[in-house]
């Protein structure tokens, strides 16, 4: 606006003298600020010399002015949505125009707050980071945290980044950001820090010493936090090897040979733990070799070639010299399997089992025609023992012939001496040591 100080000319109008002074553009007033679009009000003109002749408006900060058709004092404005400024053009007569001043009315436009970024997993009390703010628009206040679900809690520091160092839960952060005191406030989306709790390998059961050749059996793992990687298998507690994922207990197959076991558990993201290990041990091998099968007339005697490296037993024990001898002489009475029995002071054990073949060589066929060959009923050996007998019973059961001791005599004939008639005899013919009397047929032919 030019100097009050006003330059008087004179000029005739319609035959009288006319007066005009300087164009003054006068001040205006109503300038303010508002935190969003639902504005409105009015710019007024005061203190001017001459005539309105319009009115300007600038969004970008005077930069540039766009005229407003509007010839009286006041300009009004509604719902504006940038900063604003106006002013009004001013002249009177015949001098130059003159420029008001300049009434501005701010817009702050709302706050952004953005998105955090930085979020995650980790292991408790080992871990650190930093949450970043982006697409903010506007001052951080503060920050806010909780525990998921729970009551926020005011952090001070209005920095665009927030470190975190060490925590032991699970938290949720925020950002509180304003664009200018006294206009409202917004709040960033949330992320979330979510902690793992340490892995913990827990407790194994089930170590044992066993026998060699045991069966597999479970080992069990309790007090654990997280799953099972892996389930490791160690011969000397140096080089490991592992198998059998994501399950408790494990199954360890037919001992041979002494090993160690140990489990990896994993929580989350957090480091993995192993278990101490436990021995599955296995005691020296138990050998027990019966030897070779065996084939002896009856009442003749072999010995038995057992080999062990423990107690031997042998069952049955009948026809043996001594049970509990790796080589026993046996002496059966018929064909037998013996199962030798070996141990050890640990109480595991190995079997096996020998056959020793009686032979009986009884004929099955006798032909008493004097002939001086197979006339008798010749049992092996029958006149060893005194207190033998013998039987014969015809195909009707009845009882044809006997004798006690039997001397090797029977020729076919009846008790009484009468010639007995070809046929099939049923025997039954007994040692008289106790032993089961030995049972079959006997054919009688005289041709």
């Amino acid at each position: 606006m030019r100097s009050l100080l006003r330059n008087i000319s004179f000029f005739f109008v319609a035959g009288s003298l006319g007066v005009s002074a300087q164009s003054e553009g006068g001040f205006t007033s109503g300038a303010t600020s508002y935190c969003d679009s639902l504005n409105s009000g009015f710019i007024s003109l005061n203190g001017h010399n001459g005539s309105i002749l319009y009115w300007e408006q600038s969004t970008n900060n005077q930069q540039s002015w766009q005229q407003i058709q509007n010839t009286t004092s006041t300009q009004s404005y509604n719902q504006l949505t940038k900063t604003t400024s106006y002013r009004a053009i001013v002249k009177d007569g015949n001098f130059p125009q003159d420029t008001s001043t300049v009434a501005t009315i701010t817009v702050h436009v709302p706050a952004v707050a953005g998105t955090v970024i930085g979020g995650g997993t980790y292991c408790s009390g080992a871990n650190n980071g930093t949450l970043m703010l982006s697409g903010t628009q506007g001052t951080v206040m503060y920050w806010q945290s909780r525990e998921p679900g729970g009551q926020w809690q005011d952090i001070t520091n209005s920095n665009f980044s927030l470190t975190f160092v060490n925590l032991t839960k699970s938290e949720e952060y925020r950002a509180i950001v304003q664009r200018v005191p006294g206009c409202d406030s917004d709040t960033s989306a949330r992320t979330l820090i979510e902690i793992d709790e340490v892995s913990i390998s827990g407790v194994l059961k089930g170590g044992d010493t066993l026998c060699y050749g045991s069966a597999g059996d479970t080992i069990t793992i309790s007090g654990q936090r997280g799953v099972v990687l892996e389930w490791l298998i160690s011969e000397d507690g140096k080089n490991w090897t592992g198998e059998q994922a994501g399950e408790i207990s494990y199954v360890y197959p037919q001992v041979t040979v002494t090993l160690l076991y140990a489990a990896a558990v994993k929580n989350g993201v957090c480091p993995t733990d192993t278990t101490e290990p436990i021995v599955i041990a296995a005691f020296p091998e138990v050998i027990a070799i019966a030897g070779p099968d065996a084939s002896i007339k009856r009442l003749e005697s072999v010995t038995l070639q057992g080999e062990g490296n423990g107690n031997a037993l042998w069952s049955p024990g009948t026809g043996l010299s001594d049970s509990t001898s790796l080589s026993p002489i046996a002496t059966p009475p018929e064909t037998t399997v013996y199962k030798l029995l070996v141990s050890d002071g640990n109480g595991c054990y190995a079997t096996d089992s020998v056959t020793v073949v009686v032979e009986i060589p009884i004929p099955s066929a006798i032909t008493p025609n004097g002939d001086g060959m197979n006339d008798t009923f010749e049992i092996y050996q029958a006149d060893r023992y005194e207190n033998n007998s013998l039987f014969i019973y015809n195909r009707w059961g009845q009882l044809v012939y006997k004798s006690a001791p039997y001397k090797n005599d029977w020729g076919g004939k009846s008790a009484d001496g009468a010639e007995l008639a070809e046929d099939t005899y049923y025997y039954l013919f007994d040692y008289g040591r106790g032993d089961k009397p030995v049972t079959g047929y006997i054919l009688v032919k005289k041709q």
